[in-house]
This record gives structure tokens, C-alpha cells and sequence, in this order.
């Protein structure tokens, strides 16, 4: 019987992905000097910096305000923010991800975002689309992507 958290068997797998397509990563420990809510796993893939938060592969787990800021201040930083539950969901995405053009990409409007409802519409978010990036307006934007392939 496998003693590896359901999340800690994503990140597995996405680290061994990740190796094989000849990404640089490394995990990220959380400590005090670090602080929380840091992205589980650091990588550079062609040249892009692409931070991850890993949740376990059942869909419940949610970000919390702290993960979602670093992965905001990422995004901001022309980085690429990763929600991954899923790595086979990662793994069609991430070449696309890569490659794309501006306009798979959709902005995330007010109503997303306000205060009263605000962690809530962004956990049902990053579950929708998965990937945050910043524009040159500050506007965030979320990438359109359902089961892997971009809609």
C-alpha cells in the first residue's frame, strides 16, 4: 500500500514528466524563511518560467489567497501560473501552451473577482481554465482550455 498523498502522486508524475521533455524544476519546500503558499514546483520549459501549484487529481482541493497571490505575482512578473490536478491534462497543454497566440486567452472580468465571491470564483477558475497569465494592462487573463485541448 503506497503511502504518497493523492497530491503528492501528481507531483511525482509531473516531475518525472517534466524531466523527460527536458524541463528544468525543482519541488519548492515551504519553510519559514520562505513563507506560504509559494507554488509547488518551479520549472523553465523552452525558455518560459512556468510555476505550479499541484492539487490532488479529485478536483476538490482549492487554492488558497496565499498560493493564488504568489501565483498572481508570477503572472504579473510575465511568468506562467499552472493549476494542475490533472498531469495528462498538463502534459496535451503545455506544448500548446508554449506555442499559443494571444487570442486563446480570455479576460477575467469584475464579476469574477469581487471581494465577497472573490476565492470562490477563482478556485472555480483556475478548475476551468487552469493557467493565469498578467496582460500589459494588468488585466489578468485565463486561459481557455477544457480536458487538455484549447477551445
Amino acid at each position: 500500500m503506497s503511502t504518497l498523498t493523492p497530491e503528492k502522486r501528481v507531483e511525482d508524475a509531473l516531475l518525472t514528466y517534466l524531466t523527460e521533455i527536458n524541463a528544468y524544476a525543482i519541488k519548492n519546500q515551504a519553510s519559514a524563511t520562505t513563507g506560504k503558499g509559494r507554488p509547488d514546483i518551479s520549472a523553465c520549459i523552452n525558455g518560459r518560467y512556468v510555476a505550479i501549484e499541484v492539487k490532488h487529481g479529485k478536483g476538490t482541493s482549492k487554492t488558497t489567497l496565499m498560493q493564488y497571490n504568489h501565483l498572481i505575482r508570477i503572472a504579473r512578473a510575465k511568468g506562467l501560473a499552472y493549476y494542475v490536478n490533472n498531469v495528462e491534462d498538463f502534459k496535451a497543454n503545455i506544448e500548446i501552451l508554449l506555442k499559443m497566440s494571444t487570442s486563446n486567452w480570455v479576460k477575467v472580468t469584475p464579476d469574477m473577482c469581487t471581494p465577497k465571491v472573490f476565492l470562490s470564483n477563482l478556485n472555480g477558475l483556475l478548475h476551468k481554465y487552469t493557467i493565469l497569465r498578467i496582460n500589459k494592462k494588468g488585466e489578468i487573463l485565463a486561459l481557455k482550455t477544457v480536458n487538455g485541448s484549447i477551445k
